[in-house]
């Protein structure tokens, strides 16, 4: 995550996940003195052969350039050279948990049912994502929004102005569109966020971990 800060509505769809709002959400940010690109992300639940993947469509913008930030690649090809391919819509990047789910693998052909029908692609490469165990597929906007239907966003990513005040910015993102829309604004706590989120998700090991410790203390006694 490079992005100078991460603009989410201040609602909550499930869990996590923001509630949705129209795109028109990054042609307003655009107006905010200081800001100087966006990029959309859309971030939904869809059924895939009887489990539960997530659709991760972010602008082509953000994967073009790494500006934004970018997710590593584990398999296949040139990072630029993909990520530049799926910008363009000609295929898509999947998590490693998708493989083991589907047995889908990089140079295969992923169908995903949308709205509009069968949508055949590539899978170019694969990353690490959990926002879904099922498996998570990353894909461009645009190509989203054409098959699904959906122009809606749950997060902008933003880049401030070289040189510009990030605190100013900061205040202005949260107040300046304050009457259109209720938004939360991160920046360095959103890692923060997620890594309190991933620890207090893994909290209970350390109980396991005393668990078997005693078990294999009782098997050597015995």
């Amino acid at each position: 995550m490079r992005a100078d800060f991460v603009v989410t509505p201040a609602g909550v769809a499930s869990g996590w996940v923001a509630a949705p709002v129209d795109q028109s959400l990054l042609d307003d940010l655009r107006t905010v003195a200081g800001v100087g690109a966006v990029a959309g992300n859309r971030l939904r639940e869809w059924p895939h052969h009887g489990e539960s993947v997530a659709i991760n469509a972010f602008d082509p913008t953000y994967f073009a350039s790494p500006e934004f930030g970018r997710w590593l690649l584990l398999e296949g090809g040139d990072p630029n050279e993909v990520w530049r391919a799926v910008a363009r819509g000609e295929g898509v990047v999947v998590s490693t948990s998708f493989p083991l789910h589907f047995g889908t693998r990089v140079h295969d052909t992923l169908v995903l049912e949308s709205p509009t029908g069968p949508l055949p692609l590539p899978v170019l490469s694969v990353t690490m994502d959990f926002a879904s165990p099922g498996g998570t597929v990353e894909i461009s906007r645009t190509l989203y929004s054409r098959h699904w239907n959906d122009s809606q966003v749950n997060r902008v990513w933003v880049r401030a102005e070289p040189g510009a005040d990030l605190v100013a910015l900061r205040t202005a993102l949260a107040s300046d569109l304050r009457s259109k829309y209720p938004l939360r604004v991160f920046s360095g706590e959103m890692v923060d966020y997620w890594v309190a989120q991933i620890r207090r998700g893994f909290a209970g090991v350390d109980v396991l971990r005393a668990v078997v410790f005693l078990v294999m203390l009782l098997g050597i006694a015995d």
